[in-house]
């Protein structure tokens, strides 16, 4: 009697989404909608915070799946790596992201764009590394997360640099978890907003 909604990583990060359709198919309920975040980590976690927000307010399971498919427009994340290796392993590269290394104390910093993996740049040592992750995140933005494994000391440097850049909001803090840090490498560094 219950109804299923399901959030996944983005399916161009992941082939959860793929196996989700596949098994919602197999069920043959209408009582199932799988939504496609086109997100990771922190924006994912503020996704599936608004939905519960919703469907706690009684929407209707087909509109509740038609506000969630539009909330990857408004949750993002920006991360940055030590290592390229993981990432590369892992297969989660677009072309162009591929030949981006970390050469001469440079690191990338990336982006999802469409819940894909693009370079923004690269950063020059770890205060220009902390800067381009903060300057990303938007001025309309309402809840901001880092993340980060282990606690680095580079996380407090981005969380110190959001506070004062956004001085009227309460910066999370959260471990990126250990499945993610496999994909992407323990020494990641990310930050995740959402403007609603």
């Amino acid at each position: 009697g219950y109804e299923v909604l399901c959030m996944v990583i983005s399916s161009r990060l992941s082939g959860a989404w793929t196996s989700a359709v596949t098994a919602a198919r197999e069920v043959g309920s209408a009582k199932i909608a799988v939504v496609d975040s086109h997100a990771t980590a922190g924006a994912l976690y503020y996704q599936v915070r608004r939905a519960r927000e919703l469907a706690d307010s009684g929407l209707p399971l087909s509109e509740l799946a038609d506000h969630c498919n539009k909330l990857w427009e408004i949750s993002n994340v920006a991360f940055s790596v030590e290592d390229m290796s993981a990432l590369r392993r892992s297969r989660r590269l677009g072309p162009l992201s591929q030949s981006v290394n970390t050469i001469l104390n440079c690191r990338p910093v990336f982006l999802l764009k469409d819940g894909t993996i693009v370079c923004r740049g690269l950063a020059h040592g770890r205060g220009e590394r902390v800067r381009m992750l903060a300057s990303l995140v938007p001025k309309n933005a309402q809840y901001i997360m880092v993340q980060g494994f282990g606690r680095q000391p580079i996380e407090n440097s981005l969380t110190r640099m959001l506070q004062r850049r956004f001085p009227n909001l309460t910066v999370q803090r959260r471990e990126i978890g250990p499945i993610l840090s496999i994909h992407i490498g323990a020494q990641a560094l990310g930050v995740s907003w959402c403007l609603d």
